[in-house]
């Protein structure tokens, strides 16, 4: 799965995940030109240079004093670091985020979501990937409609997420295909 992640080729990444398993991954498929950073440190600076970046939103299990996890610790954090949310915010407007792999409940992303939808209506919209079945449709309209969110639906009957790999790989080679189409066109 991180392969696949990682050969879509994002610029910037954020992940709410503590853990180093794809930071690990993307340093050793990069020879070591990715950037990683958390909400305590200065990411402005790379927003912009040539540098590949991984936003951990949450902290990092290499500073367990600064993970968060509670309410609290959202709040406080929230107002003690505006600038890294002011920056969130900056890029929920100016880049498409695509959700893989975290739920809905987060309460930094409900944030997000929300301010961005009712501060600027008209935008368009975030995307989320998820299992058909873990979100009831009332509750995905619910959320389109307040977060500003759409909904890619894949389905996963053996709980093992195959599918879904099987459909990135599928956008992986879609992606290439665009790139290189654009790149022959000169139109980027």
């Amino acid at each position: 799965m991180h392969s696949v992640i990682f050969s879509l080729d994002s610029k910037i990444v954020i992940t709410p995940n503590i853990d180093k398993i794809y930071d690990q991954f993307a340093t050793a498929s990069s020879n070591g030109t990715i950037v990683i950073k958390t909400y305590k440190e200065d990411i402005a600076k790379y927003l912009r240079s040539r540098d590949y970046l991984i936003i951990k939103a949450h902290g990092t299990v290499d500073d367990t004093d600064n993970i968060i996890f509670t309410h609290g610790q959202y709040s406080k954090v929230r107002n003690q670091y505006a600038n890294f949310y002011r920056i969130l915010d900056a890029l929920m407007l100016t880049h498409t985020f695509v959700f893989l792999g975290c739920g809905v409940c987060d309460p930094d992303i409900q944030l997000m979501l929300e301010n961005s939808n009712f501060s600027y209506p008209g935008c368009r919209p975030h995307f989320m990937v998820t299992d058909e079945n873990s979100i009831q449709p009332k509750v995905r309209d619910c959320l389109s409609q307040n977060r500003n969110l759409e909904f890619l639906l894949y389905q996963n009957p053996d709980g093992t997420h195959a599918l879904l790999l099987d459909d990135l790989k599928e956008l992986d080679q879609l992606v290439a295909k665009k790139r290189k189409e654009i790149a022959e066109r000169n139109t980027w």
